[in-house]
């Protein structure tokens, strides 16, 4: 009879103990998920404010490395980003503002982490000011820790080139036209 409920004790416990295992586990990959989620939008904010305050060489920082690569090395991406910026600045259209969305999920590709990040882009133009409704991928080689970043408005068979293992679940929205505001 004490060897019963001895027994049962231990067994009991032992549920008792995978419970607590499980639980622990599963509050620390929700923490770290959201860890994740924060230094991804992190992350995408900074750049985007660098993009605004003309801090290129940081908007290159955070451009995926092979699409920096596609365009010929960081220096000549950073000729076509400061030509781009300054006919943009010729035609009398400024980036006001830029607003990151909430990282919503986050999906394992291959060896990488892909996320899509909405962004609300305010132009200021001649023609007045513009939403422009837009998408980043982001994506990490380092689980996480650091992202970089890809404008989907270069469309979504070109951004799908650059991954051989892009995960399908992950939908790249179809570009949008600016509305006027």
């Amino acid at each position: 009879m004490l060897a019963d409920i001895i027994r049962f004790f231990l067994k009991y416990n032992m549920k008792i103990k995978y419970f607590y295992i499980i639980l622990f586990l599963t509050i620390s990959l929700v923490v770290k998920s959201q860890e994740t989620k924060v230094r991804l939008k992190n992350q995408a904010q900074e750049m985007s404010e660098a993009a605004i305050t003309g801090n290129y060489n940081l908007v290159l920082k955070y451009t995926y490395p092979k699409f920096v690569e596609q365009f010929g090395g960081e220096n000549e991406l950073l000729k076509v980003i400061i030509e781009g910026m300054e006919n943009l600045k010729s035609e009398g259209t400024k980036i006001e503002s830029v607003e990151i969305g909430e990282v919503e999920k986050v999906f394992e590709a291959g060896k990488e982490l892909h996320s899509l990040l909405s962004e609300k882009i305010i132009l200021n133009t001649k023609k007045g000011r513009f939403l422009v409704n837009s998408y980043l991928l982001a994506v990490s080689i380092d689980n996480g820790q650091n992202w970089f970043f890809i404008d989907c408005n270069i469309g979504k068979e070109l951004i799908t080139s650059f991954f051989p293992n892009f995960n399908n679940n992950l939908i790249i929205p179809e570009k949008t036209k600016p509305i006027k505001i």
